[in-house]
C-alpha cells in the first residue's frame, strides 16, 4: 500500500487546517500551540548541508549538480529517529526510537542508478505515538570525518490532512501506521572534519600567529575548495584582540592541502583569544593565549654580542658567581677580545670567552623574568647561579652533562670545541641553532638536572626501554623536566615572549634569529613521551617588537 502523506511548507503566518472528516462546520482542531520549530535542513531547505538532499516521497525533486557519492560502505549512512522534544544526541542516547544502518533490518542500501541511498521506516515501531513530531536525522562519513549532514521533522496524525498550530518552519505530516520511504542523496565534496590548529599556543601583546583550518571530506580525504569563515571571541572582551584587524582574512578557500589559514594579531591586553572556523555547518577553534612581552635588558641581541664580556660593567660580578676551571682547575687561560667579536680572530674566540659571554647573555636577559619562568620563581641569572658554582671545561670531547662535585661546590660540564664550531658563537643562533642561544639553552638544560625530574625512554627519539634514557616523560609546566626548559627558552625567544631584541635588527636577520629559535623548539618535540608541546612558530615582529 502506498504511503498517505503530506508535505507542508508553514508560512510566518500560524495555520489551522480544517480536519478532515464528518464533522460540523462548527467543528475546530484544539491542540494548544507548540513551541518547537519545525523544520528539514538539506542543501535545499533552511540554508543546510551543500550536497545533502532528502528527495521524493517526502519532499518535492531538487535540483542537484553535483556527483552522486555511491560508497556506501565506506559513508555508513545512518537514519535515527527520535521524539523532537527529546532530541539531543538522537542516535546515541536512550532516547532514540529507531536506528537504520547498512547492517540493521531493515538495512539503509544504495541505489546507484537512482542515486540515492534509501530505508523505509514502518511508524508502527514501538514508542511512536499519533499526534507527535519526530526528527529523522542522517549522519555519515568516517572515523574523525562524520557528521550529520540534515534532518527533517515529521507529524504523525490520525486524520490525513490534520494539521496543529505550529511555529514557522517545513514538516512533513504523515498518517500514523503508514510507512515512509526515506530517500536521500549525498555527493561527493562534502566536508566532514575541520581540525583548527595554532602556530602557537600564547603570543606576547602586539604580535600575530597563524591560526590554520584543515577541511577533510566525507572520506577523510583533505578537501580542496571548502569556504572557511573566521571569527574571534577574547576573554576579557576587549583589548585581547587587535581592535582594527583581529583576523586577516577573515574568510577564505582550501587549497589543494585542505587547509587555509588566517593570521591573529593581539592586543595590548592579557587573556585568551578563541579564533572560530566555521565550514558548511561545522566549525572548529583554537585558543592564544595573549600576555605582555617580558622586557629583559637586552634591546638588541644582535649589537649586545658585538661587544665583549671582557669589557662589561657586569664582567666583575659574573666572574664572582661563576668560576672557569680546566680539567678540574682553575682556569687560567687569559681572555683577550676586540671588538666587534664578528671580526675578532677565531685563536681569540675560546672556549673561555664564550663560556663568558653565555654568562654575560643570561646575566642581563634575567631583566624582568623574576616570577615569570614557570620552573622556577627567581630570575634566569639568579636560578642559575644559585644552582652551580662555575663551569668546567673538559678537554676530552663528548663530555656535556650537569653536574660535578669537587671540595663542596657544583660544576656544570663541557667539552672544548673546535675552531669550526667555536665561529658559530659569535651571533645569536645560525640556521643549526648552534649559537650563543644553543648554548645558553644546553646550560639551562643541564642545570635542571638537579631539581628536576630526571630523563627516561619512551619517546620517538628513544622509544625502546633499552634505549640511553634521553626523553622527558611529558611536558608539564608545572614541573617542567631539562628539555621542557629548553623548548620554553627557544619557543619564547622565536615568539618574543622573552623579549631580547630580536626586532631591533633587520627583517631578514630577525627572521633568521627568530625562525632559528623556534625550529631549534621544534626539534625538542621529539623527546617528549606524553603531552608533546606544541609546533612552534615565528611570528611576526619576529622576535617581537623592537623595544
Amino acid at each position: 500500500m502506498h504511503s498517505s502523506f503530506t508535505r507542508r511548507s508553514l508560512s510566518a503566518r500560524l495555520i489551522l487546517a480544517a480536519v478532515v472528516a464528518a464533522c460540523s462546520s462548527t467543528d475546530r482542531v484544539t491542540a494548544p500551540l507548540t513551541k518547537l520549530e519545525f523544520a528539514i535542513s538539506d542543501a535545499v531547505h533552511e540554508g543546510g548541508t551543500p550536497g545533502f538532499f532528502f528527495l521524493p516521497p517526502m519532499v518535492a525533486q531538487p535540483t542537484v549538480s553535483g556527483t552522486f557519492d555511491a560508497d556506501i560502505a565506506t559513508l555508513n549512512p545512518q537514519i535515527a529517529i527520535c521524539d523532537v522534544a527529546d532530541d539531543l544526541n538522537c542516535g546515541g542516547s536512550s532516547a532514540t526510537l529507531a536506528v537504520f544502518t547498512i547492517a540493521t533490518s531493515p538495512a539503509i542500501t544504495v541505489d546507484p542508478a537512482a542515486q540515492q541511498y534509501r530505508v523505509n521506516w514502518d511508524t508502527k515501531g514501538a514508542g511512536f505515538v499519533s499526534g507527535k513530531t519526530y526528527r529523522v536525522h542522517v549522519t555519515a562519513g568516517v572515523l574523525g570525518a562524520r557528521r550529520e549532514l540534515g534532518f527533517a521533522d515529521v507529524l504523525l496524525t490520525t486524520m490525513p490532512g490534520q494539521m496543529k498550530f505550529l511555529q514557522p518552519g517545513d514538516i512533513i505530516v504523515l498518517q500514523h501506521g503508514r510507512t515512509l520511504p526515506i530517500h536521500v542523496r549525498i555527493e561527493t565534496g562534502i566536508p566532514g572534519g575541520l581540525g583548527v590548529t595554532a602556530a602557537t599556543p600564547s603570543v606576547a601583546s602586539g604580535s600575530t600567529d597563524l591560526i590554520t583550518a584543515t577541511v577533510q571530506d566525507l572520506h577523510g580525504a583533505l578537501l580542496a575548495g571548502a569556504t572557511v569563515v573566521w571569527s574571534v571571541t577574547t576573554t576579557p572582551a576587549t583589548g585581547v584582540a587587535d581592535a582594527r584587524q583581529p583576523l586577516n582574512p577573515t574568510s577564505g578557500q582550501t587549497g589543494t592541502a585542505g587547509t587555509t589559514g588566517t593570521r591573529f594579531r593581539a592586543g595590548t591586553t592579557s587573556g585568551t583569544a578563541t579564533v572560530t572556523a566555521t565550514s558548511e555547518g561545522m566549525s572548529g577553534q583554537a585558543t592564544v593565549t595573549v600576555a605582555p612581552f617580558v622586557i629583559t635588558g637586552i634591546h638588541g641581541i644582535e649589537s649586545f654580542l658585538e661587544k665583549c664580556p671582557t669589557n662589561d660593567p657586569a664582567y666583575p660580578q659574573i666572574t664572582q658567581d661563576f668560576e672557569l676551571l680546566a680539567d678540574g682547575q682553575p682556569d687560567l687561560t687569559p681572555i683577550t677580545c676586540t671588538e666587534p667579536i664578528s671580526t675578532l680572530p677565531i685563536s681569540q674566540l675560546t672556549d673561555e670567552l664564550i663560556a663568558e659571554q653565555v654568562l654575560r647573555t643570561a646575566f642581563y636577559m634575567s631583566i624582568g623574568t623574576q616570577g615569570k619562568l614557570p620552573w622556577t620563581p627567581k630570575s634566569l641569572y639568579a636560578w642559575m647561579a644559585s644552582s652551580i658554582n662555575g663551569i668546567d671545561l673538559k678537554t676530552a670531547a663528548g663530555q656535556l652533562f650537569c653536574c660535578e662535585f669537587m671540595n663542596g661546590k657544583v660544576y656544570f660540564v663541557a667539552s672544548r670545541q673546535d675552531a669550526f664550531s667555536r665561529d658559530f658563537k659569535r651571533t645569536w643562533s645560525s640556521i643549526s641553532g648552534s649559537g650563543i642561544s644553543g648554548s645558553l639553552g644546553f646550560y639551562a638544560h643541564e642545570i635542571r638536572h638537579l631539581t628536576g625530574p630526571g630523563h627516561v625512554t619512551g619517546c620517538p627519539a628513544f622509544p625502546l626501554p633499552t634505549d640511553p634514557v634521553g626523553c622527558d616523560a611529558t611536558y608539564n609546566l608545572t614541573n617542567l623536566g631539562s628539555y621542557g626548559v629548553q623548548y620554553w627558552l627557544e619557543s619564547s625567544w622565536a615568539t618574543g615572549y622573552l623579549n631580547i631584541g630580536i626586532g631591533c635588527s633587520s627583517f631578514a636577520t630577525a627572521m633568521a634569529y627568530a625562525t632559528s629559535d623556534a625550529n631549534a623548539a621544534n626539534g625538542f618535540r621529539d623527546r617528549f613521551v606524553t603531552n608533546v608541546p606544541p609546533l612552534v612558530t615565528a611570528p611576526q615582529p619576529y622576535g617581537g617588537p623592537c623595544v
